[in-house]
């Protein structure tokens, strides 16, 4: 008997080591085009909920439960792959690009994160991996040639001025047609150069989006305009570009230090004569130093950067220097509630020259052909206009400074395990100084006034403070019953601006002041504009098989500048897409090696555009006269006055080619009602012009990009990108009002 239990407890012994044997740690790393880890690659073995996901250097480590057990590899833009363990106990993973993104989740399309399946809408976006590629220093400059739909209007090449960014043509003729931006579900001051007090340098207005630096960002998605922008209210018409922050990972602290050092070289490709180069343009310097470090856990992670830039320009007169500073951090608060916040700031300070609109424009008056054929010049005389012209820069003083603080808390809790719940709310603000010393030598260089003068300086400086509050509020619930998917969501947005600007002039300055109180007489003017904007919606996306979807939405749009006989504006959204390459007889007629994406979309939706806040409100205005005030008519009012409103119609087709080649064609058409425009008035009426909602743009045309990628393997990668736009944009009526360009 004792003999039997021996036995019987040693055959236990050795079955508990063989089963403890079995299970087995398997280290490694997951990498993709080029060598570049990816970070956050899920590691999961198959058929179980066992695993983790690589770290920021794309290494990994598990335990499975045994040799049988098979590894899979995912991440979104890659190719899935799985591998078997067997006696491996280290495995290294390449995962080849995807062609394929529909399972990519994006949020401007939904105002939440949904696949991109589900949308019908145009949704273009640029990963991490595209960014930190790009030498791009600007946003701006990124779009133009990541985003096949942004159409961008250079303003100036100025420091601090940026282009303009257009989505599918002018909608209205009465405000500017910056898309509406947003960084980490905040909206920001998006002003290009159309501030309503400014200094005369010719437009050389500085641009928000040059505020926001390059290497915080971690995706960026827009949206052209179209149905998704029901979602997102107020001006969305022009389009949402929304900025994602970077956030720390868990994992060990991580520190790192990068520095830049180069030359700035102006280009003389597209120069009217080959001389003014030679005149005017010189090499600059440029920095870039960063420093950052980041860490934590799954519980709560961390991340802080900071960069200095520095640049000299390609000429004598231009100058900039930006500092910036981000921190963030996320933390799970329960197993249902987390939270998660960014904090930047940035300094910024340029010099710049006279913008090529007016006379005193070095630049401007070269290629404006003011000193003839600089071709057909001798080199002395080259030589002294270039003397004259370093002079003029010498003397030149057009300076700016700006400060800006951003702030952007979300709270994400989890009602259920279908049910979340997402609060967003912060601030943007933005305070510029603006000046311009027109010293009596800068005025005799430029020819202005006469040899020997000495009271005829001036100084010009404009402030302006603006600062936008928000928060948006979203309840977001899944549902499946059999081959039918819901996604419901109900929310709301409010959001404060307060826009106030300060313009001084003071004229006859004496030399070596840079006091308006020096002079011998000042005139000041402001600005004051508070608005705000608010609205709910109600969408939902209904899915079938998941491969065919139908989108709806409900908007009510608000605005305190409007008049109480408004109210509430509705807005209205449909879509829907098919993704035929999921049918089983697509996939019997053509061979996913050839075609492994088709998808069909089409949508319909409104978008409001505000008017001139205040416009509709009857007003006098008060005049200085003999040291007393006078009273004269001002706006006439308009009570009816109201937002124009977009209705966009899309139809579009994705498609997937040889796993290599993506290709994307869509049609629009977007017809603004009630357009703003100012007719005169009867001149027998005495009054000033009013605006009204009296006529109607016209915006069509077509979008193509295509993406491919040439190579792909483990050490190497090459892509291209090719995209075409056309668009017609008419005034079908301008009710009454003058015809303009």
């Amino acid at each position: 008997m004792r003999t039997t239990k021996a036995l019987l407890t040693l055959l236990l012994a050795l079955c508990v080591q063989v089963g403890f044997a079995q299970s087995r740690t398997v280290k490694g790393t997951v990498k993709g085009p080029g060598g570049e880890p990816i970070p956050g690659a899920s590691v999961i073995e198959k058929g179980t909920k066992n695993g983790t996901a690589a770290d920021a250097t794309g290494a990994y480590t598990i335990t499975v439960s045994g040799s049988d057990a098979v590894l899979v590899f995912s991440s979104l833009g890659f190719e899935t792959q799985e591998r078997k363990v067997g006696s491996n106990s280290s495995i290294d993973v390449y995962m080849n690009e995807s062609s394929e993104q529909l399972s990519e989740v994006v949020v401007t399309g939904q105002g939440t994160g949904v696949s991109r399946k589900r949308i019908s809408t145009t949704v273009s976006s640029i990963d991490a991996k595209e960014l930190k590629q790009s030498p791009a220093m600007q946003i701006d400059q990124l779009i133009q040639s990541k985003l096949p739909n942004a159409q961008i209007k250079l303003s100036s090449g100025q420091p601090g001025t940026a282009s303009i960014i257009r989505s599918r043509g002018p909608v209205s003729a009465n405000t500017n047609t910056t898309p509406v931006i947003m960084i980490d579900g905040v909206r920001v001051d998006n002003l290009n150069s159309n501030a309503e007090l400014s200094i005369a340098t010719g437009g050389a207005q500085s641009s928000a989006i040059a505020d926001i630096p390059m290497e915080d960002i971690d995706r960026i998605e827009y949206i052209p305009g179209g149905a998704a922008t029901t979602l997102y209210g107020a001006d969305a018409a022009n389009g949402v570009l929304q900025i994602f922050t970077k956030r720390g990972k868990a994992g060990k602290a991580a520190v790192f230090f990068e520095s830049q050092v180069g030359q700035m070289v102006g280009t003389a490709d597209f120069l009217r004569w080959k001389k003014t180069a030679d005149i005017i343009f010189q090499p600059g310097w440029v920095q870039n130093y960063r420093l950052g470090f980041s860490g934590g856990t799954d519980a709560f992670n961390y991340s802080f950067s900071g960069s200095l830039y520095q640049d000299d320009g390609f000429n004598s007169v231009n100058e900039q220097v930006r500092r910036n500073f981000r921190t963030t951090v996320a933390a799970r608060v329960s197993n249902r509630l987390r939270y998660s916040a960014s904090l930047a700031y940035s300094n910024s300070e340029y010099t710049r020259d006279y913008n090529a609109n007016t006379s005193f424009a070095r630049y401007g008056n070269l290629e404006g052909g003011q000193y003839g054929n600089l071709d057909s010049l001798t080199d002395q005389e080259i030589q002294d206009l270039t003397d004259d012209l370093e002079a003029q820069g010498e003397v030149t003083d057009i300076t700016e400074k700006v400060n800006r603080f951003n702030v952007a808390n979300n709270f994400t809790y989890d009602m259920s395990d279908n049910m979340k719940l997402s609060l967003d709310f912060g601030l943007d603000s933005r305070v510029s100084k603006q000046q311009e010393l027109g010293t009596n030598a800068m005025l005799i260089s430029k020819g202005a006034v006469a040899d020997g003068t000495t009271d005829q300086g001036y100084i010009e400086v404009m402030n302006r403070n603006f600062l936008v509050l928000s928060s948006n509020l979203n309840m977001t619930r899944e549902d499946n019953v059999g081959d039918f998917s819901f996604l419901t969501t109900v929310g709301g947005q409010v959001f404060r601006s307060n826009d106030y600007q300060t313009y001084i002039n003071a004229t006859n300055v004496p030399d070596g002041s840079q006091s308006v109180n020096n002079s011998a007489d000042q005139s000041a003017e402001d600005f004051y504009n508070t608005i705000t904007s608010y609205g709910i919606f109600l969408a939902e996306n209904i899915g079938w098989k998941d491969k065919l979807f139908l989108d709806f939405g409900l908007r009510f749009d608000g605005n305190s500048a409007f008049g109480e006989e408004i109210g509430l504006i509705p807005l209205i959204k449909v879509g829907g897409s098919y993704v035929l390459s999921d049918e089983k007889f697509f996939k019997d007629m053509v061979s996913s090696d050839i075609v492994n994406l088709f998808k069909i979309r089409a949508n319909y939706g409104e978008a409001t555009i505000f008017p001139t806040p205040f416009a509709n409100d009857r007003t006098f205005a008060a005049n200085a006269y003999n040291g007393l005030s006078t009273f004269t008519f001002n706006n006439p009012g308009n009570p009816d006055l109201q937002s124009e409103i977009a209705k966009t119609t899309e139809f579009g087709v994705d498609l997937g080619l040889f796993k290599r080649l993506t290709a994307s064609f869509t049609y629009y058409k977007t017809t603004t009602e009630g357009a703003l425009f100012t007719p005169p008035q009867a001149p027998s009426s005495g009054q000033l012009a009013q605006e009204k909602n009296v006529g109607e743009i016209e915006n069509t045309g077509m979008e193509i990009a295509l993406n491919a990628i040439l190579i792909s393997n483990e050490k190497h990668r090459l892509s291209a990108r090719a995209s075409y736009n056309l668009n017609d944009n008419t005034v079908v009526s301008s009710g009454g009002a003058p015809e303009f360009a």
